[in-house]
Order: structure tokens, then C-alpha cells, then sequence
């Protein structure tokens, strides 16, 4: 018998949780997802290989209407073979939270159930670090990604917004997104994508996040990865990634933040013998452009200064005009 709910749920990105943080072997699920024809979202799930549930879902962000029917194994297993995108997880209940470690990647997702969107939710001690993602990244958004299932028109000469990268080493990298999603509400933060996916993947997890922060008013972006994955965060259209990063941020609209010396080292290398002084500020010609380097390690507020001045200055040189 079909069953409809108000489901009213949180979800982050999490780092540095492990399957030993929690008891039991958890439960395997394995899901599919159905074109959507009308605008929702057409789900099968098997947990355990002893369960399927067939469910739709409508609407978008905290709160969604959710229909949910039980069936056969055999029908579930006829249904996910039809199915265009799939992913499969390892879930944990612990304290109220459900954390699923997904196969396909290294990402680990959190999600917290509420009785009304506005009840406060604080993370428990056990989640150290994590990015929130509820009003614009879905399980189904996850399942296109790997499956490469994704795809955005090419029209050029278009208008995108600003994208800030920070650059540097994993921790660093990972604070720092962290502090900025406090610092700027009005940016779309998105999670750490060095760690989970190849470069096709990551260019198409950013345009997504580009299309949703459209949709959600947000003013610019805040992406994270290593210097060498720069290409494919600030390239906006597929196929135009460049072997030298340095010629990727150059010819698109970027802000990039050297957080540490890592990440400044990586400049030196990729611009060859070229000298940079502490405190190099390289201002490319082709594009609105900067690369903001500081010899020492960033602090919160070294960090939080240098992003609005930097944002200042961009918006200065009409950083959203057309290329």
C-alpha cells in the first residue's frame, strides 16, 4: 500500500568519518533512479537484498512530498535494471542521523530528519567537518553524476557567475570551505570535489552547482581542489580543460586563493622560472582574473579579508559580463 509524507530533511557532505565510528555492519542499499517525466523524482531501492521500496518524490530543498509502496524483490530487480543512473551505499543510523558511505566515491553524505523546516539542527560532536548541500544536491543528482548522465547546453557567449577557488592542501582547502559557507550566505558552497571525482566529473558537478545557484540567487560560487584540478573548476563548458592550469584560470573569470605554501609552490612550478614575490598579485589580461598569494598560511581572518577585498575589486570590473 502506498504511503505519502511530508519529508523534511538536511543533508551535508561530511569528512573524516569512518564505518568503525558506528555499530553493526549497517545496511547496503542499492538505488535506481526512473526518467522523470513529470518533474519529480521515480526511485527504486533494495536495502540488504531482502527489501525494495518503489517511491517518487516531488519538490526540491528542505521539504518534499514523498510517496513510498513496498514490493517484490523480483519486480525491484526488473525495475533497477531499467533504471539510467544508479548508486550504492552503506548506511549507519546513529543518534537520530542517517551517514551513507557511498561505493562510487569517497563521499560520505548526512542526512537528519526534522518535524518542521524551521527546528534548529545542530551536528553532533562526531561529525568534525561538513559542507550542507540540502537546498541544491540530491541523492539522484549523485547517481546522474557518476553515471555521466549529465549534461548542460553549450551557448556560448553566455553570462556565469563568479567562481572563487581555494587552492592549497586537503585541510586547508576543507576549513576554509567550511569558514566561507558561515562568512558568505549568499554564495553556493561547493563540496570538496578533489577527493571524489575525476576531472569530467568535477567539471560536471560544478556546472550543476552553477545552474542551482542560478536558480537559487546566490551571487558567486566557492569550489575547492588541488592546483593541478583548477582546470576543470574554472573551465565552463565541457571539453575545454587545459593541460596547464595556469592557461585554464587565465582565459575564464576566477578568483583563485593560494591558502598556503602548497599551493603557492604549485604556482612557481606551473609558471616555470617566472619569480613570485610574497604577496604576487598576477592579473590576467584575456579575463577578469587574480591570483591572491600569501607566503604564510591563511587564518580565518587573513582568509576573510582577502575574499571581500577580492570580491570588491571583481565586482569593480563588471565580473559577470558575458565571454
Amino acid at each position: 500500500m502506498e504511503k505519502t509524507t511530508d519529508e523534511i530533511e538536511r543533508r551535508w557532505i561530511t569528512y573524516g568519518l569512518k564505518r568503525g565510528d558506528f555499530y553493526g555492519p549497517g545496511t547496503h542499499i542499492t538505488q535506481g533512479y526512473l526518467d522523470e517525466e513529470d518533474g519529480s523524482e521515480h526511485r527504486i531501492r533494495i536495502e540488504d537484498d531482502t527489501k525494495a521500496i518503489l517511491g517518487r518524490k516531488t519538490g526540491v530543498g528542505i521539504e518534499r512530498i514523498q510517496t513510498e509502496e513496498e514490493i517484490g524483490l523480483a519486480k525491484a530487480r526488473e525495475i533497477l535494471a531499467r533504471c539510467h543512473s544508479k548508486l550504492r551505499k552503506r548506511r549507519f543510523v546513529r543518534d537520530g542521523w542517517e551517514v551513507d558511505f557511498h561505493e562510487h566515491s569517497e563521499l560520505i553524505v548526512a542526512e537528519k530528519e526534522m518535524v518542521s523546516r524551521f527546528e534548529p539542527v545542530v551536528l553532533p560532536p562526531w561529525i568534525k567537518h561538513a559542507i550542507e548541500v540540502t537546498d541544491w544536491l540530491s541523492n539522484a543528482d549523485l547517481a546522474e553524476l557518476w553515471h555521466g548522465n549529465l549534461f548542460f547546453e553549450d551557448n556560448r557567449p553566455r553570462e556565469r557567475l563568479l567562481r572563487v577557488i581555494l587552492a592549497g592542501q586537503n585541510q586547508t582547502r576543507l576549513e576554509t570551505l567550511i569558514r566561507l559557507q558561515k562568512e558568505f550566505p549568499t554564495a553556493l558552497v561547493v563540496p570538496e570535489l578533489t577527493a571524489h571525482y575525476h576531472d569530467q566529473h568535477r567539471q560536471a558537478f560544478i556546472q550543476l552547482a552553477e545552474e542551482r545557484a542560478r536558480k537559487l540567487g546566490s551571487t558567486f560560487l566557492i569550489a575547492s581542489g588541488d592546483f593541478g584540478g583548477l582546470s576543470s573548476l574554472v573551465t565552463p563548458f565541457p571539453g575545454d580543460q587545459k593541460e596547464n592550469p595556469i592557461q585554464a584560470v587565465e582565459e575564464n573569470p576566477a578568483l583563485i586563493l593560494l591558502l598556503d605554501d602548497h599551493a603557492r609552490n604549485d604556482l612557481v612550478h606551473a609558471k616555470k622560472d617566472e619569480e613570485l614575490p610574497a604577496g604576487y598579485i598576477a592579473m590576467a589580461q584575456r579575463a577578469a582574473q587574480c591570483i591572491y598569494d600569501f607566503k604564510e598560511a591563511m587564518t580565518s581572518e587573513m582568509t576573510m579579508w582577502a575574499l571581500r577585498e577580492m570580491i570588491r575589486f571583481f565586482r569593480g570590473q563588471d565580473v559577470r559580463k558575458p565571454f
